[in-house]
């Protein structure tokens, strides 16, 4: 009897001992958590986020959200408790490109809430269909974009509490076609008092869009009080717009044209500004480059990425695209608009982007996001297996690789 138990606990010390060592293997290959956390992630092989320290871009951890090749969680937003939203959309259940091209693929209606270390901690399941237009957060709520089948669109409202539906709004406009036309999410945005929908879908079957070159879209903003629950308005904004970004600034929202490119002459408009009370379009101008994807205030200064690709933004008469045209003989370069939020004037920059020699992977790449770090400016670069990633602003004015992450598609500090 006595032999028994000192043999159990011999073995449950060696399984002690054996747990112990893999955990070290594991938390030696993750490394200490740093004080200030980036995370950039990418769509490639479904969604994965790679955690690193936000000040020396050293990284320490990897999270994997799906073993599938493409498909998955594409953006990530932080709620007012610190917690990270992510809705899903269709996931491709095939292990190679044959599946994805036949369409293998299944609808994934969940949205997760993933702590600053990317650990999952709730999971809210079938809020709608296809949640993946984007999450914003005002008055306690989760504003969701739902493109359900792709020819009608969905807002729900979800208590960030109790992760309860407490409200859905179905995005019809007022004489829209929705079955000729569509409406797929850009984006979900907020401001203190105010709900912005942005969606997509085509054109006026009888538009003229002589002076467009390139793809042809129409975007429709929607306006939801999120106090009231209810749609405010919606106004469409002239063919050949979409909007991906948007910035709230002395109580209007400035939309951010990111097809302003492929719009030749005096119909080109950068930036859109809508009053949200009345739901108008009050003025429109353009920034010294076409093409603006990101934008963030600081310290009363707007500073607006425009993409970065010349192959996508040499379209119409404009100024030279921010990336040269030879990707044999010249750099590719960020583009930068600062506006002075006191007299509205305006500079524009570039910053070199070192790519180790390779360029012409990252000249047929675009920036997916943008974001300020505490260490300087980093973008998320839509790149091959070698030059996409995570480049920042380093001390000589210079955007560096500090990761490398193929197709990485959005950047944030938690």
């Amino acid at each position: 009897m006595h032999r028994r138990s000192s043999a159990s606990g011999r073995g449950a010390v060696m399984l002690t001992a054996l747990v112990m060592l893999l955990q070290s293997c594991w938390f030696a290959d993750e490394k200490p958590v740093p004080e200030n956390i980036g995370w950039v992630h990418s769509e490639q092989e479904g969604a994965k986020i790679i955690l690193f320290d936000a000040e020396t871009y050293e990284e320490f951890r990897r999270v994997r959200f799906t073993p599938h090749l493409v498909g998955g969680a594409h953006r990530f937003e932080i709620d007012p408790m610190g917690r990270i939203w992510s809705g899903y959309d269709q996931e491709y259940v095939g292990p190679t490109w044959t599946d994805v091209i036949r369409g293998r693929f299944r609808i994934r209606d969940e949205v997760t809430i993933r702590d600053s270390l990317g650990d999952e901690i709730a999971l809210i399941e079938d809020p709608c269909t296809s949640p993946r237009g984007g999450i914003a957060f005002v008055a306690g709520m989760a504003f969701i974009g739902c493109e359900e089948s792709g020819t009608r669109a969905t807002v729900v409202a979800v208590d960030i509490e109790t992760l309860a539906v407490v409200e859905r709004f179905s995005m019809s406009p007022p004489e829209y076609d929705l079955l000729e036309r569509a409406l797929l999410f850009s984006t979900v945005e907020a401001s203190d008092n105010a709900v912005f929908v942005s969606m997509t879908g085509k054109p006026p079957s009888d538009f003229e869009h002589d002076h467009i070159h390139g793809a042809i879209v129409s975007t429709t903003i929607a306006v939801i009080d999120p106090w009231e629950m209810q749609i405010r308005g919606y106004v469409e904004l002239p063919p050949g717009s979409r909007v991906n970004d948007m910035q709230h600034v002395d109580g209007l929202t400035w939309l951010f044209n990111s097809y302003s490119h492929v719009t030749a002459g005096p119909e080109r408009v950068d930036v859109h500004v809508l009053d949200p009370v009345s739901v108008e379009v009050v003025d429109s101008f353009n920034l010294p480059k076409a093409y603006p994807v990101w934008a963030f205030v600081r310290d009363r200064s707007m500073y607006v990425f425009h993409n970065a690709n010349g192959a996508m933004g040499g379209y119409g008469n404009f100024e030279e695209p921010a990336f040269p045209l030879d990707p044999e003989t010249d750099g590719p370069e960020i583009s930068v608009s600062r506006i002075d939020m006191g007299t509205m004037q305006m500079e524009y920059r570039k910053f070199e982007v070192d790519t180790r020699g390779n360029q012409e992977d990252v000249f047929y790449s675009w920036i997916q996001h943008a974001a300020p770090g505490p260490a300087g400016w980093c973008v998320a670069f839509f790149g091959g297996e070698e030059n996409g990633g995570l480049y920042c602003e380093q001390d000589d004015g210079v955007f560096r690789q500090v990761i490398q992450l193929e197709r990485a598609v959005g950047v944030l500090f938690p």
